[in-house]
């Protein structure tokens, strides 16, 4: 914890020394007259650029997401809550919380700061293998039917009773 503050205190004092430096040269005309015309002279190339990265930028959004309300936005975005709410509660019971919600205890208080990270880095993982099985849908879907069509009868092979009955036997040795 110690680095991580250290780190921390060094950036923002990095920040603060730039920041003043940028106001005492403001503060003479001189160094303001300088800022003056590098802005005019960037400005035009300045604006090109950030309109051409910007339109890249929400052009990449835009197929990530999908359109709005569409079913793949809906999946991004709730996957994301649902990962933002998770990884919060394993950060702060990696650096020391309760791992309770509310009297619930779902995460043990008695485990050493090494097993927290373990803990967290299968957590980690886990969450990895969920993204993925999310945006390859299909590839997973096709996959799964090949694995069905050996392990269970024809008729149950459609329906959540098939993806049961995969997923039991996948998880079983871990487990």
């Amino acid at each position: 914890m110690t680095i991580f503050f250290s780190i921390i205190a060094i950036f923002t004092a990095c920040i603060i020394a730039a920041f003043n430096h940028s106001y005492k040269l403001l503060k003479e005309e001189a160094g303001a007259k300088r800022y003056i015309e590098i802005l005019r002279e960037t400005r035009p190339k300045f604006a090109k650029e950030y309109k051409k990265y910007l339109k890249a930028g929400l052009d990449k959004l835009d197929s990530i997401f999908g359109k709005p309300f569409s079913d793949q936005a809906l999946t991004i975005n709730t996957s994301f809550a649902v990962f933002y709410a998770i990884s919060f509660f394993a950060l702060s019971w990696l650096i020391g919380g309760s791992g309770k919600i509310g009297s619930i205890i779902i995460l043990s208080e008695n485990l050493s700061i090494p097993l927290r990270f373990f803990s967290v880095f299968i957590f980690i993982l886990v969450f990895i293998l969920i993204f993925y099985l999310i945006f390859n849908y299909k590839k997973f879907d096709i996959a799964a039917e090949n694995i069905l069509s050996k392990i269970v009868p024809k008729n149950f092979q459609d329906g959540f009773i098939a993806y049961f009955l995969l997923c039991h036997f996948l998880l079983q040795p871990l487990f």
